[in-house]
């Protein structure tokens, strides 16, 4: 995928951990050691809001369209088996392609 910074854009490369098909579209999940976070800076996210306009672009549906295809961004911590599920509404995505 490729992301605009200024003047300049850059390819990123990455892996999604898992991906699930539930009923109300896909969920993307990133496994992740160490302790849960309970609050989530945009930094934070910013990995699976990439992972969310990648499989946007791949399945050719639009961030606002009612029939995404990412329904769910999931970190799953590890140590205490816990998920912690957002999704990236249209300015989040606007704000990571920028």
């Amino acid at each position: 995928m490729k992301i605009a910074a200024g003047e300049e854009s850059y390819v990123i490369r990455g892996v999604i951990d898992r991906i699930d098909e539930i009923s109300t579209g896909l969920k993307l999940v990133d496994y992740k050691t160490g302790q849960a976070k309970k609050d989530l800076k945009f930094e934070d996210k910013e990995q699976l809001f990439i992972y969310q306009l990648a499989a946007q672009e791949l399945f050719k549906q639009p961030a606002s369209s009612a029939g995404r295809p990412v329904s769910a961004l999931v970190f799953y911590y590890l140590d205490n088996n816990s998920e912690l599920e957002f999704i990236g509404e249209t300015r989040d995505l606007e704000k990571n392609k920028s």
